[in-house]
């Protein structure tokens, strides 16, 4: 797990998108390598936020095992929306692309993402800053970006894949997260009831 990708990574993304963008259009990193040095260790870190602030915020007659289960549906909701929009999208985006290239796409969407996860990490610790994840707006602008340094859309359809991309994202992340919810809840309530 390469950390040093990770902190410089996320540190450029906010910084100087363009410049990332070009990085990762010059790099030959496979989709395992962006999961496992990026995304999971992202993850990671909020679920631990997650469990650290149901654990602290949440009504004390609850047992530890709730937070264990907040944090379980963090970390699943976002590693499978990610996981099934890159899926969707490369299936889709077939008409509008000369190739079909699932690393391509999976490099989009993780950085992309990237700002909203940030905030997030800080959100599920601490409730009462659920208004940093507006921040998660900007990785709207670095997918802009993106688009036309790593998937050679042309214009005429660089807004219908920047549509796709956000309508799919939103769509399952509300999706998958509310199923897995639903059952966890489920689940935990009828255990421990």
């Amino acid at each position: 797990m390469d950390f040093s990708l990770l902190y410089n990574r996320i540190r450029l993304i906010f910084s100087n998108p363009t410049k990332v963008w070009e990085q990762v259009r010059e790099e030959a990193r496979p989709i395992r390598e962006v999961r496992t040095s990026f995304l999971l260790p992202l993850l990671t870190l909020i679920a631990l936020s997650s469990f650290a602030g149901t654990l602290i915020f949440t009504h004390s007659g609850l047992s530890v095992l709730y937070p264990v289960i907040m944090a379980i549906k963090d970390f699943g909701t976002f590693l499978i929306t990610v996981e099934l929009v890159v899926l969707i999208v490369t299936e889709i985006s077939i008409t509008f692309t000369p190739e079909k290239d699932s690393a391509k796409n999976y490099k989009l969407i993780v950085y992309s993402a990237t700002p909203y996860l940030v905030s997030v990490i800080f959100s599920r610790i601490f409730s009462s800053l659920i208004f940093l994840n507006v921040l998660g707006l900007y990785g709207f602008v670095i997918l802009w970006i993106g688009i036309n340094l790593i998937e050679p859309v042309g214009n005429r359809f660089k807004t219908r894949y920047f549509i796709l991309v956000i309508s799919a994202t939103v769509i399952l992340y509300l999706a998958i997260g509310w199923i897995l919810m639903s059952v966890l809840d489920g689940l935990y309530f009828t255990i421990f009831r």
